[in-house]
């Protein structure tokens, strides 16, 4: 077998950057990888003990020189050494007649990043904890995960966020949250002696404006409200046309809506309780139902076969699917004019709009939070008794304008 002839620094210089990152070898497992962005790394691949191993050996120099790709295979050649001797090339080489225990090797990124996870992720909303854990699984990991957390450093850390931000700038402003969460969890394990993002702001690191576009979600004006409402009544399916005119009714979150189960609901005490591992803001959100959200419930409730409200059709011990109703929607073709989340901004605009009712009444309704911390820590009124109010006139709204 031929041996593999090593790159020239022409290859080196012109191998451009495709849409996914790739790799070219230089023989004995020195690797150059390419990324989307047009930076370019050196990285030893091997395998220690049977298990395949990754180390960096640094980024390319700019301008790359004939001395810069002779220091990067001395290297290489120094780590291919250290293999041949039983050594792991990821550990410094520690004296044979030492008896003092080799120290462990530094964690890698996404290790501290699986450990903060676990530790952040208790009692909070289950789908957003697992959208964070993909966003760095997709966004991050491929570019820093196996590197040793001491070894992250910030141009390695803009280069993951500028690569997401070219897909979606909220994502890159919700995956900076994320790493820099991380750092600060390995600086109080004591993992690093200091985060590398400290005191810098996503504005110093991202290319395009400081602030994402803010979207709402699509929704029908009060005028067309009727239109909507009588619509929805004249839907076939059982579950979700229930489904649409209970989210009318709560102005709730659609997750929140699909995954209730029965033990939340209080008949008696005519009461929701949303417990805080499936709301926005990981706090127990209390909903008052008005006369005519039991009402639904109870017709719900003489079909019960889950311990869901809302079952899975295929499957009973899961909850309905959170398209099920923006399919609904679609269906009775208002793609693009109305959203499940849509109610609760029609909700919200004309409850503000009949002055009836305090600015704070309907935030709470809306289970957003009021206010700073400070003003939080000072005022912690759930406003049951106005908000019951609120929702029974809401509620008496949408059965005057559906019945017009």
């Amino acid at each position: 077998m031929s041996r593999l002839q090593k790159l020239t620094l022409d290859q080196i210089k012109n191998t451009p950057a495709k849409a996914k990152q790739y790799g070219i070898s230089d023989g004995g497992g020195l690797t150059l990888l390419i990324l989307p962005t047009g930076l370019k790394y050196w990285r030893f691949r091997y395998r220690f003990k049977g298990k395949a191993t990754m180390i960096s050996l640094g980024r390319l120099a700019d301008p790359v020189t004939k001395s810069h790709l002779t220091e990067v295979r001395r290297k290489h050649q120094e780590k291919v050494n250290l293999l041949a001797r039983g050594i792991n090339p990821a550990h410094k080489e520690k004296p044979v007649e030492s008896a003092i225990k080799e120290a462990p090797a530094p964690l890698s990124f996404e290790a501290v990043a699986h450990e903060w996870w676990k530790k952040w992720s208790k009692n909070k909303n289950v789908r957003h904890t697992q959208q964070t854990m993909y966003r760095l699984q997709k966004r991050a990991f491929p570019l820093i995960g196996h590197m040793p957390i001491t070894e992250v450093r910030r141009p390695h850390i803009i280069e993951a966020l500028q690569a997401c931000e070219r897909d979606s700038r909220l994502q890159a402003r919700r995956l900076w949250d994320d790493v820099r969460n991380v750092f600060r969890h390995a600086y109080i394990k004591e993992y690093i002696p200091a985060s590398p993002l400290l005191d810098v702001k996503p504005a110093d690191l991202l290319i395009y404006e400081k602030k994402p576009d803010v979207t709402n979600f699509p929704r029908v004006g009060a005028e067309q409200l009727p239109e909507l409402m009588r619509a929805i009544k004249g839907l076939d399916s059982f579950f979700v046309k229930r489904g649409l005119l209970l989210l009318a009714l709560t102005a709730t979150r659609t997750g929140e809506l699909i995954g209730a189960k029965w033990e939340e609901i209080d008949f008696n005490e005519k009461l929701w309780e949303i417990p805080a591992a499936r709301t926005k803001k990981s706090r127990t959100h209390l909903v008052p139902l008005s006369t005519q959200a039991l009402s639904i419930l109870s017709e719900l409730h003489e079909f019960k076969i889950s311990e869901y409200i809302f079952p899975n059709s295929r499957d009973r011990s899961r909850h309905m699917a959170h398209c099920s109703m923006l399919a609904a929607l679609y269906r009775l073709d208002y793609k693009g004019i109305m959203t499940a989340h849509g109610f609760r901004g029609i909700f919200s605009t004309m409850a503000h709009d009949s002055l009836l009712f305090p600015h704070q009444v309907i935030q709470k309704a809306l289970s957003h939070l009021l206010g700073n911390s400070t003003d939080r820590s000072y005022d912690e009124s759930e406003y049951l008794e106005e908000r019951r109010k609120l929702l029974q006139w809401w509620a008496n709204q949408l059965d005057t304008k559906s019945s017009g």
